[in-house]
């Protein structure tokens, strides 16, 4: 079962799913984009919110849920304007998939977490061990779910494991910052904020998930996915250009809060335990993701 299936990653990793021929339900409260996921064969759609604790219990009784994909969330900007509702969605919802998970003794779940877990940082390589100090209140969030999946995991004996993304592109994203997106699809973007940025392609992001869906022998919780590549907007401006050589970005004053980490994600651990590595550079990432423009 997947949370938040119509989301951005939520339809790339039904996608990625899907075509490995697994049988998947996915449940939120709108119905996946067609456009995103492709041809829809085998898959169960439930309409449902993380709020709705018995209508969660029902999906995994009424559809044998073995494995739990849980990406619902309210985002950074959304959780920062409106923290009752990031209250309700991001942490009363992960306490209601775990508290099924453990009545039904669902065998694994996969959460979506991010590097805004950790905060501000140096600008060094940052491993899963680095100091806890984020910034956000979709920071602060991320982490305390993690922290609750790891006690249900040591009380209860759920398989639960937490990957750490960094930004994730890719076409459909229209959610949070989406600097990428509008660059490529309209040829301007405004940014704020002289940080670096790890761009990360959902495609990458959908296989991760699905790498620690099928990993065994796990020996920890949580996982950094990262993409190997640090980029300043110039840089990021850069490599569109070579795409669309009339890209633009106008720069306003200010600090971009959505991303405050400086270092790169170590992934070492990742590749090790979860034999995921990334696919997709950023150049890569941004032919494929104009190849699919192209076709729609």
């Amino acid at each position: 079962m997947v949370t938040g299936a119509s989301g951005f990653i939520g339809s790339y990793f039904l996608r990625e799913a899907l075509g490995r021929g697994e049988g998947v339900i996915a449940y939120d409260i709108n119905l996946p984009d067609p456009r995103l996921v492709g041809p829809i064969d085998g898959l169960n759609a439930v309409r449902g919110s993380v709020l709705e604790s018995g209508r969660i219990v029902e999906t995994i009784k009424n559809h044998d849920v073995k494995e739990i994909v849980h990406l619902a969330s309210l985002l950074t900007m959304q959780s920062q304007r409106d923290p009752i509702a990031a209250v309700d969605v991001n942490i009363k919802g992960t306490i209601n998939i775990l508290e099924a998970s453990r009545l039904f003794d669902i065998n694994r779940i996969i959460f979506a977490s991010s590097q805004a877990v950790y905060g501000r940082t140096a600008e060094r390589l940052i491993d899963e061990d680095y100091p806890k100090k984020p910034c956000t209140i979709y920071g602060i969030f991320k982490l305390a779910s993690e922290l609750l999946g790891m006690n249900y995991n040591e009380l209860y004996g759920i398989g639960f494991i937490a990957l750490r993304f960094p930004l994730v592109y890719g076409m459909g994203k229209s959610r949070g910052f989406n600097l990428i997106e509008r660059l490529i699809e309209t040829g301007s973007a405004t940014a704020r904020g002289e940080q670096r940025y790890e761009p990360l392609y959902v495609k990458d992001a959908a296989r991760a998930l699905f790498s620690a869906l099928r990993a065994y022998g796990v020996k920890h919780k949580a996982f950094n996915i990262g993409s190997g590549q640090l980029l300043s907007i110039w840089e990021i401006l850069d490599i569109i250009r070579k795409f669309i050589p009339t890209a633009s970005i106008r720069m306003e004053a200010g600090e971009d809060l959505s991303y405050c980490t400086r270092g790169l994600l170590n992934s070492e651990r990742a590749q090790m335990e979860l034999s995921f590595r990334p696919i997709y550079d950023f150049e890569k990432g941004v032919e494929d993701y104009l190849s699919m423009l192209h076709r729609k």
